[in-house]
This record gives structure tokens, sequence and C-alpha cells, in this order.
């Protein structure tokens, strides 16, 4: 027998057997006794069916070349299917068009054996894990060692979405601008992900260590974004095509932590229920409330954020807006614009506005500020062009202690002058005004950036040229800066890459005139397929009339060892030191070194298995899947119910949808699972029904499929006039 439910599309001819159908009109001799094509007295049958395409080729042939192959073809032949009676009535769709070898029969690659590997079971898994040992010591904010692990766990199930288990341990001793602290801590996480509850609704939950959502519509912006916030607690989403809801509550806190992040509590809780709509394909509704209470550094307040965006069909234009309040009556309000002016051509623009004291959950937001943007943008074969204009106001609220306005423009250009050479000049200018009781200064900002690329025979390379100035009514906060960057991508074997950059700036501010030179190279070989390096390392010094001189050096090596197919290790080393020598008092004590050294060393484990679960039938656009079963089978009495004295309608073809197909076992019964929840349509090949069975109706039956649910069909053949 045939695998169930496979879609007939994906199928693939079976060319032997093409080929011997073609041979027995020349060599019948050669068919094996007890063969499938034989029955089960050995006498040969010859087939009436000829594929004159094959005869062609065929008659190429050595004959003796070609029969060998094909006694080995009728070998791998399912078993069931040897010696069976020819008596139509008893050999049910025994001769076919065509026979297929689905890709489970298949032997694997480079198995001469005939014999195919073990399938891999339905249901992708995921297991991965790392050991960690982490040692950073910094003389200027101090030192931080960690070592532990993590590991992560995911099933993917047929009707319970996709399970995602995180756990991390670390052990620490942190001792960072005076905080000192050690102990051990986990971070836990369990996910359920697209789990079906109905044949429209998907649900996915969240429990442990985690961050509130983040969409798209609600938070998201061109210019500005709502932040999202470490919590420990639940999450629990329920979606449709066009909706989601969302309810999040847990303790608020915050990660510590480089190598192992660990979760710290500030003592607050934080529940959040958001909801978006899908008004039509064009209209997105979505709001959101926000609750904070007990934090020990934000006030007690609940927020309100509404949004909404209308994008039409053509996928030209998106309008969206976003306005958030709090209980204390303070407003924040952003919108972003898109249009596409021509295929090669948009503009974006919007504006915003958001009092001082708004409030949002327990991260800080960018509030106390004011204004408008506009960028255009421009491309094609030769040229890219963008430019674009913000302004700015910020101390809206203080009473004029601290306002600010600033009116900034800036302008993006590249040409590609020939197939190997490009060039480009970028530039942005500023107008600051500040004013108040704290602060009154004019400032005047530029800088330009003009560079060019070329690919050679030795490889890529880029120079650029820049030059910008602060021009302030405050003269401590005067500078320039000017300089020359080139880079050097070179053509190396394909396992080399080497990159080297040179960096030489000017510099005129509070300190003096200075220069600062800098050169970098970035090496990485790929040693074999498991085995790779690199190395990053950098020199520089700086000279000027504050600094005799300050020297700095950074090295920051890796390797990666995947030693078997599963496990790997890998490190990672940082040096960086800078040497002073000073001749004015300052900062840093004069003839002073610091620097940083860390290492990171990894041990990992990661593995895969299983493969994604078979959908077949057309999709319905609903979620879940159910069954469809049924027999097909000779019904004498025509009563549509099978007794025990009507036979089974075995090797019978039944059709899902056009294109998925199935044969009947031994009972006449058929299976297809997974099948999309919704309307689909079956149907039985009559073509290969010994005379005189059929059916009244051969259209195709229309069958409705529910969640998790088997949905019966029966297909009684009758003997037709």
């Amino acid at each position: 027998m045939l695998p169930e439910g496979r879609p007939g599309k994906t199928a693939r001819p079976l060319r032997a057997l093409r080929g011997f159908r073609a041979l027995l009109c020349f060599a019948p001799f050669a068919l094996p006794a007890g063969s499938a094509l034989a029955n089960s007295k050995g006498d040969q049958q010859p087939l009436v069916e000829i594929e004159l395409s094959v005869m062609r080729i065929a008659g190429d042939l050595d004959l003796d070349t070609v029969l060998s192959p094909i006694e080995v073809s009728f070998s791998r032949l399912p078993a069931d299917n040897a010696g069976r009676s020819q008596d139509p009535d008893a050999m049910i769709a025994k001769s076919f068009e065509d026979q297929y070898l689905f890709e489970a029969d298949e032997p694997a690659y480079g198995d001469s054996s005939g014999m195919a590997f073990e399938a891999e079971p339905f249901g992708r898994r995921l297991l991965e894990s790392e050991l960690i040992y982490y040692d950073r010591d910094d003389d200027l904010i101090g030192n931080e060692f960690e070592r532990g692990g993590w590991a992560r766990w995911r099933q993917e199930t047929l009707n319970w979405g996709t399970v995602d288990v995180d756990v991390l341990v670390t052990d620490f001793d942190t001792d960072y601008f005076g905080y000192n602290r050690s102990g051990t801590d986990s971070v836990v996480t369990f996910r359920q992900s697209a789990m079906p509850v109905t044949d429209e609704l998907l649900m996915n939950n969240t429990f442990g260590h985690q961050r509130t959502g983040l969409s798209s519509l609600l938070h998201s912006g061109y210019r500005y974004r709502l932040p999202t916030s470490p919590l420990f607690g639940a999450t629990s989403e329920l979606q449709s095509e066009r909706s989601r809801l969302s309810l999040t509550t847990g303790k608020i806190g915050f990660y510590r932590g480089v190598a192992l992040p660990r979760f710290e509590e500030t003592g607050g809780r934080l529940t959040t229920l958001s909801f978006e709509h899908d008004q039509t394909e064009e209209i997105n509704l979505g709001g959101q409330v926000a609750m904070v209470d007990g934090d020990e550094d934000v006030r007690d307040h609940t927020s309100f954020l509404f949004a909404g965006r209308y994008a039409p069909f053509d996928g030209r234009q998106e309008y969206t807006g976003r306005m958030l309040l709090d209980d204390e009556a303070n407003v924040g309000l952003w919108a972003d614009s898109y249009q596409e002016l021509r295929p090669d051509a948009f503009v974006r623009y919007g504006a915003f506005y958001f009092d001082p004291d708004l409030a949002w959950t327990d991260e800080p937001i960018a509030n106390d500020q004011a204004g408008l943007y506009l960028r255009g943008d421009y491309s094609n074969f030769l040229m890219n062009l963008s430019g674009g204009y913000d302004f700015l106001e910020t101390g809206l609220g203080n009473d004029g202690l601290a306002e600010s306005q600033t009116h900034s423009t800036f302008f993006n250009s590249s040409y590609r002058v020939s197939r190997h050479i490009s060039v480009g000049l970028n530039g942005n200018a500023a107008l600051r005004d500040f004013s108040g009781a704290l602060l009154d200064d004019d400032q005047t900002v530029w800088r330009l950036n003009a560079y060019t690329t070329a690919r050679l025979p030795l490889g890529q390379g880029r120079l650029e040229v820049f030059q910008g100035e602060l021009d302030s009514d405050i003269r401590s906060n005067n500078r320039e800066q000017k300089g020359i960057w080139t880079s050097f991508d070179w053509r190396l074997p394909e396992k080399l890459r080497l990159t080297n950059e040179v960096r030489v700036e000017w510099n005129d501010d509070l300190r003096g005139d200075t220069r600062r030179d800098e050169f970098s190279a970035n090496f990485r070989y790929d040693l074999m397929d498991n085995l790779s390096w690199g190395i990053n390392a950098s020199v520089y010094r700086t000279e000027g009339d504050a600094f005799n001189a300050e020297d700095g050096v950074g090295i920051n090596a890796d390797a990666r060892w995947a030693f078997t197919k599963n496990w790997y290790l890998g490190l990672s080393v940082n040096f960086n030191r800078a040497t002073y020598d000073i001749d004015s008092a300052g900062l840093v004590v004069r003839d002073e070194t610091s620097g940083y050294d860390a290492v990171w060393l990894t041990l990992g484990y990661r593995k895969t298995a299983g493969r994604p679960f078979p959908t077949f039938g057309r999709s319905t656009g609903r979620v879940g899947n159910g069954t469809i079963r049924g027999q097909v089978f000779f019904d004498e009495n025509q009563d549509g119910i099978r007794q025990p004295s009507e036979r089974a309608a075995v090797g019978t073809v039944v059709i899902l949808d056009g294109r998925y197909e199935t044969r009947t076992d031994s009972q006449g019964r058929y299976t297809f699972t997974p099948v999309p929840t919704g309307s689909h349509e079956i149907q039985v090949l009559t073509e290969k029904l010994p005379l005189p069975w059929g059916l009244d109706d051969e259209r195709p039956q229309r069958v409705e499929i529910g969640f998790r649910r088997d949905s019966n069909l029966v297909f009684p053949l009758r003997r037709l006039n």
C-alpha cells in the first residue's frame, strides 16, 4: 500500500516501471514469476498500455542492460501486491496509468542497498544548551564574574501549538561603581504559541520571565517608539485572522549581567490589556491599558493608548495615528505618513507632541517635546537621493528654566559612475536655540562627508573625507573636526577574510588642537567547515596641546569549534589598554594606564529533529485541523451500509481537493489527517474499478471538517447497468 495522504503533485514517477512497460512489447519473457504484474501461477501478463516516448528511448538501449535494474525495481514494490489473484472482482484497481514512488519510500541519498532509512517523526524538536564562563576586569567601571548556563527545549505539536521552555542559572559576583553583589539566580520562561482553541482562534501563553509585547500598530512609529518592560509574570493572548486580545500581568524589574542576564525586581506590578482589530482590509484599530502599582522609581498611574492605521490596497500609502493618555490628563500624540509618489520615489512625514509629565508603564519615555519631520527618497539603477527636514522643541513645561528649538536638514546621495566605481556626498546642518534661566546659547552645526568606493583586482576599497563644525555663543562649546578615513576589503580565497581601516582625524575643541591616528585590521579564517577563528586588532595614538600622547590598543579574538555533530566550543578574548601622558591636570591622572580584559568561554549543544507536520487539503483560511475518514466497499444490496458479507474495495484511489490522494487499505478504509478545518471535497477515482461497479454520482462530495474532530464519508459502490 502507498502511504496515506500523500499529495499527488509531489509524487514522482518510477521511471524503471515506465521503461519496463515499453520493453514488454519486445521481451515479455523477462517478467519474473511472482512479481507484482504476474499472477499466482507464474503466468506472464503482458501490459496493454504503452508510452511511445519511452519506447523511442528504450530502442536505443541494450536489452540486457535494461532488464537487470527492472528486476530490482520489482523487488522494491510493496510485498502485498505480489501473488494476488487476477480475477477482476478480487483484484481491485489492479492496473494503473502510472505507479508512484513517494519520498518516504525512496532510499536515502547515497544508499546503494535500495533500503530507505527510517523517516524522522512528525513534529520538529529543538534542544540546545550552553555552559558559560565569563570574567571581565575593568579598571574604570569595575568587575563582572559570571558562570552558569542556559537550556532551551522546543516541541512542535499538531493540535497544541509549539511549546518552549527556557531555563537560565547563573552564579555571579559583581562590583560596578561601588555596587557589589554576589549570589546565585535563575531565569525561567515557559511559552506555548499558536495553539488552536477553535477553528478561528489561536492562543499564545507565556509564563515566567519575559518582556511586554511589542506591536507595530500600537508601539512602533517611524520617529517615536514606546519601550517594552521586563517583568516576571504571565501573558495570555487570543488571536484570530482579524483580531488580537492580550493580557499581561507581573512584577516589574530589570536585567543585569552580560553573558547570563539575571532579573532583579523593583517591587512594583505592571498589568496591561491590549486589543487590535482589522476593521477592514485597509483599516486597523487598536488600544491598550497599562497600570503600574508599587514601583519604587515610578509613580502609580494608569495609561491609555489608542492607535489607528489606514493603508489602501495598492500599498502606496499608509497613515498611522496614535494617542497616549495617563490618569493625570497628560497627553501624547504622534502621527506617521508614507506616500509612494512613483515606483522609485516616496515621502515620509509626521508630527508628534508629548506633555512633560506623561507616564507610560515603568520605563522612561522621551516626553516634554514636540516636533515634525519630512523625508523624501528617490532611487534608480545609477543613483540614490534622500533628504529631509526636522523640527524639535523641548522644555515645554519647565516654566522657562531650559527650553530649546532645533531646525535641522540632511541629505544623502550616491552615484554609480561605472560597474566598479561609485561616489557619494552626505551632509547635515542644524540651528539650535537654547533659552532659559539655566542655559542661553545659539548654536550652528554642520557636517559634510564625501566618499568613493571602487572594486579593484585586489579587493574593494572606500575612501572618505569629512569635515564638521559647531559654532556656539559659549566658547567652550565650540569645536571643529576634519579627517580622512579609508578601508579595504581584500579579495582572498573563500575561507579567508581580511579588512583594513586607516583613520586620521583633527579636532579643535576645549582640549585644544589634537590629532588622532588609528589603524585596525579584521581577519577571519574558516580553517575547516567546523572550525573558524578571527581577530580584530586596532591601535591608535592621540597627540595635542593637552596631551603629550595617548596610546591605545585593542585586541578581540574569537574561535568556534564544532567538534562533533551537536557539540561546539566557543572562546572570545578581549584586551584593551590605553596609556595617558598628560601635561595639564584633568579628570584622568597623568601618566595613567587603564583598560579592561574579558574572557567568554562557551560549551554548547544543539540538536534538531523531526519533520514539519504535513497538511492535506487546500487552505481554508481557518486555524486548527481535523481528520477525514471513510470506507469504500461493494454494496451488493444497495442499502449504503456495509454488511459482513460485502467485500471491501481494496486499493481504490481517493482524492482530496483534486490534488491529495491516498488508497484504501485491506478493509477499504482511507484516512486524511491533518486536514485544515473548513469545507473540502472528496472524490473516488472510478476509472480503475472493475466493471460493472461504480458510483451513482461520481462528482466530488463536499465534507465539513471540524476542529479536532473526525468527519466520516462512506462510498458504497453499486452495480451499474
